[in-house]
């Protein structure tokens, strides 16, 4: 009993600043879970990629003659309202992990995190570089 409640002790302790040390992990998982979803519709190469965050879902369409390239944005606030619907001007498939889809200047950017923090985003830049939104992504799946 002394054992259990020298650890219990030890966990609690440690609670704090666990959550003061980052915010909840994403969930990534395929695509194949939305199996049957219609946001991209048949003018596009099917859904690339799906990010959900505290206000927004994010839906990436892949490009119709080219389906693993990701090519058009279409978000939807959380309470259904539709958001912007964008169609990607340029993709470098060497930026990395990042999608990045310009709106005048504004960029919406979608990063996945790393293997370390685990932690996907979706962030706006305004065109001076201001971040004008951050947002955790609680589910982000991917191809």
């Amino acid at each position: 009993m002394m054992c259990s409640l020298a650890v219990l002790g030890l966990v609690v302790g440690l609670l704090p600043t666990l959550i003061a040390i980052g915010q909840p992990l994403t969930y990534f998982g395929g695509v194949d879970e939305l199996a049957g979803d219609t946001t991209c519709g048949r003018d596009t190469g099917g859904l690339h990629t799906y990010v959900r965050t505290r206000n927004y879902d994010v839906y990436i369409c892949g490009d119709p003659r080219d389906p693993d390239q990701p090519h058009f944005y279409r978000s939807f606030e959380a309470n259904g309202q539709p958001g912007l619907s964008l169609a990607a001007t340029t993709y470098d498939p060497q930026q990395g992990r990042y999608l990045i889809f310009d709106n005048g200047g504004y960029k919406y950017i979608l990063d996945p995190g790393n293997a370390t923090s685990r932690v996907g985003q979706l962030i706006v830049r305004a065109p001076n570089g201001e971040i004008l939104l951050e947002e955790a992504a609680s589910t982000w799946l991917s191809r």
